[in-house]
């Protein structure tokens, strides 16, 4: 009999953050069309799963204060292909919270 598979930290940790995310994208019940801002974007993972996960997100549009992140970010986006979705940006949530209907 063979054991359970062997898997490192590294595999269970994106395991566990991909069950994380499934579920938060599973509450917010995007729809057919939806356009979505999300603030403290960090390395893009939110924006990437969304999109694999919901194929009729129109945008995406995910903000964040930091260059390196914004740059790595933009570089997972163009891996995976959705740079037509996922939109990085350098700013502040308040400079374009109107734009979405926030405040």
């Amino acid at each position: 009999a063979q054991g359970p598979p062997v898997v490192g930290i590294q595999d269970f940790l994106e395991l566990a953050q991909h069950k994380q995310m499934d579920r938060m994208l599973d509450l917010i019940e995007l729809q057919d069309g939806d356009s979505v801002l999300e603030i403290g974007c960090g390395w893009g993972s939110m924006a990437i799963r969304a999109v694999e996960r919901c194929s009729s997100i129109k945008s995406w549009t995910a903000i964040t204060l930091s260059e390196e992140q914004r740059r790595l970010a933009e570089e997972r986006i163009a891996e995976r292909g959705f740079t037509d979705r996922i939109h990085v940006v350098i700013c502040d949530y308040r400079d374009i919270a109107s734009t979405f209907g926030i405040g």
